[in-house]
């Protein structure tokens, strides 16, 4: 073997292992962009996924929402035709000459006779005061002669008559 041979064969052995390597490393980098590609499109589909599933989120609270908001305003529409409608109505109940008043008050004392046991006061409001305390006699005069008080240092209750 000469020395020009032995070259040749240590150039050509270190080449084959050369290409060989290349090739091993060719082949390992084709699989790692691979790995990472599958990996890049598997975290791209699931942030997809979890993109599109806050999206319908937000559209149903969204809707939610809006229909909250209308179901609020109706229920506030409501409110005050109800309130407009109380006030007409006491407003109405409350005028002295109002037609059948007497007859009310009658039908109304006459129900409390029937409900009431015992001794009972009525207390009737301003506007029929006058009615109601003709038609109730003794029963819309207060009866008790005396009431709590309460002592300004010892804040003990005591009666007064």
């Amino acid at each position: 073997m000469t020395l020009e041979t032995l070259a040749k064969d240590i150039a050509a052995a270190a080449e084959s292992d050369s290409e060989a390597l290349i090739a091993e490393a060719k082949a390992e980098a084709k699989q790692l962009l691979a790995d990472a590609e599958s990996k890049a499109t598997a975290l791209r589909e699931e942030a997809q996924q979890r993109a599109e599933k806050e999206a319908e989120q937000i559209a149903r609270e969204t809707v939610a929402s809006a229909r909250q908001s209308n179901q609020k305003d109706v229920l506030i529409a409501r409110r005050k035709v109800l309130d407009a409608t109380l006030a007409a109505a006491r407003e109405h109940i409350a005028d002295p000459g109002m037609k059948g008043r007497a007859a009310v008050l009658k039908s109304l004392l006459a129900g409390s006779k029937k409900l009431a046991k015992g001794k009972y006061i009525i207390r009737p409001v301003e506007v029929d005061r006058a009615a109601i305390s003709k038609e109730a006699g003794d029963r819309s005069r207060r009866k008790c002669r005396w009431s709590w008080r309460i002592h300004p240092r010892s804040r003990r209750r005591f009666r007064v008559v």
